[in-house]
């Protein structure tokens, strides 16, 4: 399905209060979810990773994200392509649109737009015990910008909605 319809499949599905999607390549302790404070509706958790061992394809992607992410979209967040918990209502209330990698980026922009802030956790990053990285394929990465700008007008759209219905 790749990682964004999988995500959103995941979203849409999740039946707790609490919501968090991990990989399942080991890359993430998941005895850090131990660390996730109490939040309420008006809050979600993301955790960052301190470093990772990417190559230089792979840190120039990463820092292209985060740009984007900050200067088109507003997300100052250290990392939001890595483990997050959200609330099932903040969920349920966003329409998704996208199904690329850039998932995240909208449901936070989304998140952001209702001043819904987040709460950040420095995480390790772990080796990869299991398949390989498909977050830095071409197919992904041609995805992801067809994508962007879909994302950027996704995001102005949502916020003029919500600007309107405060006025």
């Amino acid at each position: 399905m790749g990682i964004g319809k999988a995500l959103r499949k995941g979203y849409e599905l999740a039946q707790n209060e609490n919501v968090c999607a991990v990989p399942g390549d080991c890359q993430f302790n998941f005895k850090e979810l131990l660390l996730c404070p109490s939040f309420g509706e008006r809050q979600f958790v993301s955790f960052y990773r301190r470093r990772t061992y990417y190559n230089p394809y792979r840190m120039f992607l990463n820092h292209f994200n985060r740009a984007v992410n900050y200067f088109l979209l507003g997300l100052k967040m250290n990392d939001v392509n890595w483990i997050k918990v959200y609330k099932k209502k903040q969920l349920e209330e966003i329409d998704f649109q996208l199904t690329s990698s850039l998932i995240e980026s909208e449901i936070c922009a989304k998140l952001f737009a209702q001043r819904i802030p987040c709460i950040e956790i420095e995480s390790e990053y772990l080796d990869r015990l299991e398949d390989e990285a498909k977050g830095g394929s071409l197919k992904t990465v041609k995805q992801a910008a067809g994508d962007l700008w879909k994302l950027i007008h996704i995001t102005r759209k949502y916020k003029a909605k919500l600007h309107a219905a405060k006025n």
